[in-house]
């Protein structure tokens, strides 16, 4: 039985475990799940998972309550069907979608379609412009093709997306020079009601000051009607080397010039960097990592990089090591 302290760590390592348990069929059982949020445990978007994954592997589970801050998870089989899941909050769409990638990818080989209701563009995750225009790319497992249906803010909820995950195979990544920059490009959206302030277009327009000396800057606009008000922005920057890195934002009470310039220097100062990913999708390739092997350059690594890496490297016995600024790891040797 492998054992995880979630103390330090968030939703990610839960989200991390039950991919890989559901993959290797090893059970395993978390302790002080986010123990050191305001809300420790559980919440619904945490259940929505692992209800996902007992479902996909006729699994038994303990501790499957809002709250719980201890779980233990056993896989029982594997299936591969079809999901639709309301996470009934304005619960992220995205880290759902995040948890599931892994087993879609690499337990089975047929097109898959996840239909998930709930929270679109929510704090404390990636937005739906992020997970199509950035993550998915970064992608080589598999293809995603991904539709919006309707945004979703917090509190209320009420977004809808659709992908389909096509799986290709286990390659190694191995991606350590961003190249050049050719254009960037972005998503600035915000709900219907808010349009006669023009705060979509006053947030495009603070970035694009910002950006436009560093090449060509092409940002869309949209207004959906929404469950609950708000605006964000998505900015990612398109490189000769056709990989992409990308930062985003809400309003979280901040104006639309306030929006647009912090997220605009949030992707400046990766570029900067000259890392090849941004910390959120080095966050987001550690288990495609462990699992197939490569290399990512990264100067500093998260606490969410580092707590995936020990869920990782925990089932499936590899070593990540980070040297001059490069983390690589050797493919598992755990059959799956």
């Amino acid at each position: 039985m492998i054992v995880i302290d979630g103390k330090n760590g968030g939703g990610q390592m839960l989200r991390t475990a039950m991919a890989l348990s559901a993959l290797t069929k090893l059970p395993f059982t978390m302790e002080n799940i986010r123990a050191s949020r305001p809300k420790s445990g559980l919440s619904a978007q945490h259940l929505k998972v692992v209800e996902t994954f007992v479902s996909l592997t006729d699994g038994y589970v303990e501790g499957l309550e809002i709250g719980s801050e201890r779980l233990l998870f056993y896989p029982r089989s594997h299936k591969i069907k079809d999901i639709e899941v309301d996470i009934g909050t304005a619960g992220s769409c995205t880290l759902f979608l995040q948890a599931l990638l892994p087993y879609l990818a690499f337990g089975n080989k047929k097109i898959i379609r996840v239909t998930v209701k709930g929270g679109s563009d929510v704090s404390f995750s990636m937005g739906f412009d992020y997970f199509k225009e950035v993550l998915i790319p970064s992608m080589p497992w598999f293809s995603c093709d991904c539709k919006l249906i309707a945004r979703g803010y917090y509190p209320r909820g009420g977004g809808e997306l659709k992908v389909m995950v096509r799986p290709v195979g286990r390659e190694r990544l191995d991606r350590l020079d961003i190249g050049g920059v050719m254009q960037i490009k972005g998503v600035a959206h915000g709900s219907t009601s808010l349009s006669t302030d023009s705060v979509v277009e006053r947030c495009m327009a603070s970035s694009k000051f910002l950006l436009k000396s560093i090449g060509p800057v092409l940002i869309s606009s949209s207004y959906q009607p929404t469950l609950s008000d708000d605006f964000g922005l998505s900015l990612y920057a398109v490189c000769d080397t056709q990989l992409r890195v990308g930062f985003d934002g809400l309003s979280n009470g901040l104006t639309s010039e306030v929006v647009g310039t912090n997220v605009a220097n949030g992707l400046i100062d990766v570029l900067k960097s000259k890392d090849s990913v941004d910390k959120h999708l080095a966050d987001n390739l550690i288990p495609y990592l462990a699992l197939c092997g490569g290399s990512i350059r990264i100067s500093n690594l998260s606490d969410h990089v580092k707590n995936n890496i020990i869920v990782c490297e925990k089932f499936l016995g590899v070593e990540f090591e980070h040297v001059d600024g490069v983390l690589r790891v050797e493919p598992t040797e755990h059959p799956f």
